[in-house]
């Protein structure tokens, strides 16, 4: 067999990074998130190269005579070796020895957790939180909508926050107020669209810029996240489809959002849903990083990264502020279901261990 220049015999280039779709379609199932690429690159090209020996050292055959170097054939040599050189006797008539009597077959072989990616381990785990009651019966509060009254459209007003989420202290969302205050926001994009546009496909990156930790370090933990990003995503589009919102370009097309609008309805925001159940998850294993000052309020840069996610997405105009209210809510409503899911409490407790000896400091 000649040699052929630049063949790779490669594989699904996919299997690079074994990587979830990042793009808004799932709003936003996070890529590099928890997906860290592997030591070795995540693929190993096999290519062609020359084998040491040429086809024909002798011309003519036999004779003795040197080939001159221009006039040498070089076959392949492939990876793992289907033409090796290796011989099973003695002289230069016994047989080239075969693949299978090169490299050994093992009897016995474990396929163990670290083999898995994280997002195939985070599917199975969603089968265990589905089993969970309670999961598709979250109730979430209507979003304020333009509803038809006699011929008139009226706001609805019917959205009351949460006064302990990131949303307080605003205790009420009404729909012309929602829309005026996004329009106002658009003068912020150029200072936030650079970061808001990698959110769309890297959620949990930016909680490792927090505490670093990565697949080789803190296996655990990154389970747990890309569970949590998992259960949080499918939650979301569950319900989505309820709720059927539109997104607020649809009402106020001056918003001009700066992304296109994600195929999917606005409420409840999925980026806000996943970024606050990374952030509870993370709360549960890693060391205390919340800090009261002298004024009473409590800051933890966790919930902080989480409500920056969500509101970035206010930014770019594709999610109401009552979006990312109802995002909080429902991760609240799914950490105690996730940790109800009969692999979760060992799962943590692992992933507290590795953080054991890490302080706040």
């Amino acid at each position: 067999m000649s040699m052929r220049i630049g063949s790779t015999d490669a594989t699904d280039a996919t299997d690079a990074t074994d990587a979830t779709d990042a793009t808004d379609a799932t709003d936003a199932t996070d890529a590099t998130s928890a997906l860290v690429i592997t030591e070795d690159g995540g693929r190993l090209a096999r290519g062609q190269s020359p084998t040491w020996h040429p086809d024909n050292p002798e011309t003519p055959p036999g004779s003795g005579i040197p080939t001159p170097v221009e006039d040498l054939w070089w076959p392949a040599n492939q990876w793992p070796a289907v033409h090796p050189i290796a011989r099973t006797g003695a002289g230069p008539t016994a047989p080239f020895a075969r693949l299978h009597e090169i490299y050994p077959t093992f009897g016995t072989a474990v396929f163990a957790r670290g083999d898995w990616s994280p997002a195939r381990i985070a599917k199975v785990l969603l089968g265990e939180f589905v089993q969970q009651p309670g999961w598709n019966t979250v109730s979430l509060p209507d979003p304020a909508v333009l509803t038809n009254v006699d011929g008139q459209m009226v706001r609805a007003t019917t959205f009351t926050a949460d006064p302990t989420s990131p949303q307080a202290p605003r205790t009420l969302f009404r729909l012309d107020d929602e829309l005026t205050e996004l329009v106002g926001l658009i003068e912020y994009r150029g200072g936030v669209v650079g970061e808001a546009l990698q959110q769309r496909g890297v959620v949990a990156g930016y909680y490792r810029r927090i505490l670093p930790y990565r697949l080789t370090t803190h296996p655990a933990t990154v389970y747990l996240v890309e569970t949590a990003l998992t259960v949080a995503s499918f939650l979301a589009m569950h319900y989505k489809w309820q709720f059927q919102r539109p997104r607020p370009s649809q009402l106020c097309p001056a918003l001009l959002p700066t992304i296109p609008n994600p195929r999917h309805a606005s409420y409840p925001s999925g980026h806000a849903t996943e970024a606050f159940l990374v952030a509870s998850v993370l709360q549960l294993v890693m060391p205390d990083l919340s800090k009261t000052f002298p004024n009473g309020v409590t800051r933890n840069p966790l919930h902080d990264m989480a409500n920056r996610i969500a509101r970035n997405r206010e930014v770019l105009g594709v999610h109401y502020a009552s979006d990312s209210e109802a995002g909080f809510r429902l991760a609240q409503a799914a950490l105690p279901l996730l940790q109800a899911c009969p692999s979760i409490p060992a799962l943590v407790a692992e992933a507290q261990a590795e953080w054991a000896g890490t302080t706040n400091a």
